[in-house]
């Protein structure tokens, strides 16, 4: 008769549920306990953690070359191989465990099991050092996972002094067995504290030798974002800046996520509002009071069957002691309604206090948009022109409103979805355990990380498809609107066909992607069901067997299954809550990287306003370059006298209106300075320097609102009679009261609805209405036809009388009355003097004049034969 071996998980009076076993000298550490458990914990916690940081590594992490010498090569692998040396151990010891145990009855599985979970949890942590430190080339210190996991490890080791009595340990060293399991067990913690060392003095090792990015050899001298880069646009400093605040563009959205969430507090918590902070209290402590109370529903749902149970008991026992009046749960049934009505049910749990909580969160999000849209709107006015002439301004107002909008997106998603089904799942976790046993808690655990990370690995693979569906959208409209836009021209040729087949192959490459796409989403939705069924059907299992053994009721499976469901529901709609959190967490990266941008023109600590009685405006020795290797103004020197006017001409690109911009200091100069009466206006408040200046630009831009606003922007503090006296004296007023709302008359966007020669007399308009000291003309008429600008000149004279004045000209007729004309040329000032002393000089000045007279006439002679002609009308 063959003498068969039995098998069972535990030691001889031992459970995996029970810490202590009693032993001869009192109670130790249950060995099996130790096994399952102690080994379970760190498995658990690295399986759930680890899949995110290698999701968040694979997305974010830009591989990278290290030229490292030997010793700090080895330095760099030794976690690498250390831990490769712990999965050795753990499989000798899974191979000896087992060969001990060949011929022993019974045969013990939870030393087999411990090996098992360790080996496989060694082998996870070296997969996720080998593709931090190989593939993805991280020389930083070990992260939070890797510290906290060996931590774990190094603690599991130390709890087993707890098992010093207990024989079933090796501490007796009584048998061969013993003395090995000693053995393992010594080399494996001094490997972990060696681990554990090394994680805390790695910060302190420098590893930065010789490293660059992968691809940064193959990159082109000029990036991609730095190449249309001109002058007077943001500089490559900025951009590589901006770059660099938040990690490559391709990197996860959730990388650095505790600097985003630091960066946000301070637009959540508002500092000077203490109601808006017992708002912000008061939907915190709703919001847990909510996740606490949400198990009540599932336990008074499972009162009600046991309840119901024992009333069929009492109707169906033919026992005269059951004979009893059937009970109504009325307690039960109002309960679990009660907090039905408190709590609402589904994934919306739109409940009463739910919903008190939505309208308290009101005001705190009105306050973190209205802060969020003034600092930043506040930030862009601060910044420099070069800044604004190196950024799209319809670009920056997506980043604007995209930003503002997604922070709120944020605070809402993670206050009333992620973290509600954080503190759910926490909750069930600790209630189950204490309730029913370790194991209920641990699966509930394992199938909820389960089913997030595998919905965060799905959705992170089927965005490539959503972003090639919104490339192709795009491609489809802007077909759409050149063919529509371009309607004659397809007439012209009679392709309509053409059109139609174009937008039909695009609609087709659409088509594709958005069927891969929802199909990815079925998968999705298939995974999510499948983790939802396994977890129901293991528990159901599991509850289906203790209720056998008496341990639970049907309540309880009620129970568990209302609540499985009930943790399950607002988790169907995670992946969407992840996908909208990842484009919100990109939207605000955007905006703190404008947040981030350097004020490049900023006034000096305790600057004193500027005191202006003369007027008088001097260049002393000024040098400027956007470029150091290709200077705009070299050792620029003039003067204007009180009340006196300096003209420059010159070549276009020579540095005229540069000259204008650094006097109203959009710019500072590198070397050299600009004084306004001995006061140099790099050392005074900006908004006292420009209250004194008033600019007449070449293109006057007006913004989308009535005359009256635009003329009174000079002075927004103007009355209506001050108004009229500016329009008058810009000879515009007759004009405007010839339109039909007269002053209330809407210009258009860019003040398109007025001719060129209305759009400057309302300029004019309105520095004269500023009344400045100093008045900047900048090429004010040359956009304008010859008549047009010949009328101008009245007005642009009127703004001249008795006020400093600096013109930047192109026909130079408009200003051989000036006091001083300066010609420049490649930067330079090549000739001074006023009108007819350079002409006598026959320089680059006089060159010019001829030059232009000669186009005059040319001009004069065509229209003279047109008219002859009778091609067109005399006036």
């Amino acid at each position: 008769m063959t003498n068969t071996s039995s098998i069972t998980l535990c030691y001889i009076g031992e459970s995996y549920q029970d810490f202590w076993t009693p032993t001869q000298t009192g109670a130790a550490l249950s060995r099996c306990f130790y096994d399952i458990n102690f080994s379970l914990i760190p498995f658990l916690y690295l399986y759930l953690y680890g899949i995110t940081q290698f999701i968040l590594f694979r997305t974010s992490i830009k591989p990278l070359k290290a030229n490292l010498p030997v010793y700090k090569r080895l330095i760099f692998t030794i976690p690498f191989h250390l831990c490769h040396f712990l999965t050795f151990t753990e499989i000798i010891h899974l191979f000896a465990s087992i060969a001990y145990q060949t011929n022993s009855n019974p045969i013990f599985l939870s030393p087999i099991i411990r090996s098992i979970i360790d080996a496989i949890s060694w082998l996870i942590t070296s997969f996720l050092l080998y593709k931090e430190r190989y593939v993805y080339g991280v020389l930083r210190p070990n992260g939070f996972l890797f510290i906290s996991f060996i931590s774990l490890q190094f603690g599991k080791q130390i709890f087993s002094l707890w098992g010093w009595n207990n024989s079933a340990f090796w501490w007796d060293l009584s048998s061969s067995r013993s003395i090995f399991d000693f053995s393992i067990f010594v080399t494996q913690s001094l490997t972990i504290f060696i681990l554990l060392v090394y994680s805390v003095i790695r910060p302190f090792i420098n590893m930065t030798h010789k490293l660059k990015s992968v691809t940064e050899e193959d990159e082109p001298l000029i990036n991609l974002n730095e190449r249309n880069i001109e002058p007077g646009s943001a500089s490559s400093e900025q951009v590589k800046k901006s770059k660099l605040q938040f990690g490559p563009k391709n990197s996860s959205a959730f990388s650095n996520i505790f600097s985003k969430c630091k960066m946000l507090f301070p637009y959540i918590w508002p500092k000077n509002s203490f109601f808006l902070q017992l708002r912000v209290v008061a939907v915190i402590l709703i919001l847990l009071i909510v996740r606490v109370t949400k198990v009540f529903v599932p336990i008074f749902s499972k009162n009600i069957v046991n309840d119901l149970t024992d009333n069929f008991m009492r109707n169906s026992s033919t026992d005269t002691a059951y004979l009893l009046p059937i009970q109504i749960p009325w307690f039960n049934i109002a309960m679990y309604c009660f907090f039905s009505f408190l709590l609402g049910s589904g994934a919306t749990g739109s409940g009463v206090l739910a919903n008190v909580n939505g309208l308290i969160w009101i005001s705190v999000t009105q306050y973190t948009y209205k802060k969020l849209q003034m600092r930043l709107f506040e930030h862009l006015h601060s910044l420099s022109l070069r800044f604004h002439l190196g950024r799209k301004t319809g670009a920056v107002m997506k980043i604007l409103d995209r930003g503002t909008s997604s922070v709120t997106n944020i605070l809402h998603w993670i206050l009333f979805q992620i973290a509600p089904a954080i503190i759910d799942i926490a909750i069930a976790v600790v209630y189950f355990i204490i309730a029913f046993d370790i194991w209920f808690g641990l699966l509930v655990l394992f199938t909820m990380m389960t089913y997030i990370m595998g919905t965060i690995g799905i959705t992170e693979w089927r965005s490539q498809w959503r972003r090639a569906m919104n490339e192709l959208s795009n491609e489809i409209q802007t077909l759409s609107v050149d063919s529509l836009l371009n309607f004659e021209t397809v007439k012209y040729y009679n392709n309509e066909e053409f059109e139609v087949i174009q937008i039909s192959e695009a609609i087709q490459k659409y088509n594709r992607q958005e069927w891969i796409a929802n199909a990815s989403l079925r998968i999705l939705n298939t995974f999510q069901n499948a983790i939802q069924v396994f977890g129901i059907f293991i528990g159901s299992i599991l509850c289906a067997y203790k209720i056998s053994l008496g341990e639970l009721t049907v309540g309880d499976y009620v129970l568990f299954t209302s609540y499985l469901i009930q943790l399950y529901a607002p988790l169907n709609f995670f992946g969407s809550s992840y996908r909208f959190l990842q484009q919100a967490f990109i939207d605000m990266e955007n905006m703190f990287e404008l947040f981030d941008t350097d004020l490049e023109i900023q006034n000096k600590p305790k600057a004193p306003e500027m005191v202006v009685v003369n007027n008088e405006v001097e260049f002393r020795n000024v040098t400027f370059w956007y470029n150091p290797e290709k200077p705009i103004l070299t050792d620029i020197s003039f003067s204007i006298p009180p009340g006196g006017t300096v003209a420059l001409v010159g070549p276009s690109g020579s540095g005229k209106s540069t000259i204008v911009r650094l006097l109203f200091r959009f710019y500072d100069v590198q070397n050299g300075c600009i004084l306004i009466d001995g006061q140099d206006i790099s050392e005074v408040t900006q908004h006292s320097l420009r209250k004194n200046i008033g600019v007449v630009p070449q293109d006057t831009v007006l913004f989308n609102k009535s005359i009256h606003f635009n003329i009174r922007y000079g002075r927004v503090k103007a009355d209506d009679e001050e108004v009229e006296k500016a329009s008058k004296a810009a000879e515009i007023h007759e004009q405007i009261l010839s339109m039909p709302n007269d002053y209330d008359t809407i210009v258009g966007e860019r003040g398109l609805r007025l001719s060129g020669g209305e759009k400057q007399r309302v300029a004019i308009a309105r520095t004269l209405l500023k009344s400045p000291g100093i008045v900047l003309l900048d090429e004010a008429t040359s956009a304008l036809d010859t008549q047009t600008e010949r009328h101008i000149q009245s007005s642009l004279s009127k703004i001249c009388i008795n006020r400093t004045t600096l013109i930047v000209a192109h026909r130079l007729s408009t200003i051989i009355h000036s006091n001083q004309i300066l010609v420049l040329n490649k930067g330079r000032i090549v000739e001074r003097g006023s009108h007819h002393q350079l002409l006598e000089e026959q320089g680059l000045y006089a060159s010019m004049w001829e030059e232009q007279q000669k186009s005059l006439l040319e001009g004069e002679q065509r229209e003279v034969d047109l008219k002859e002609q009778d091609l067109i009308i005399p006036e």
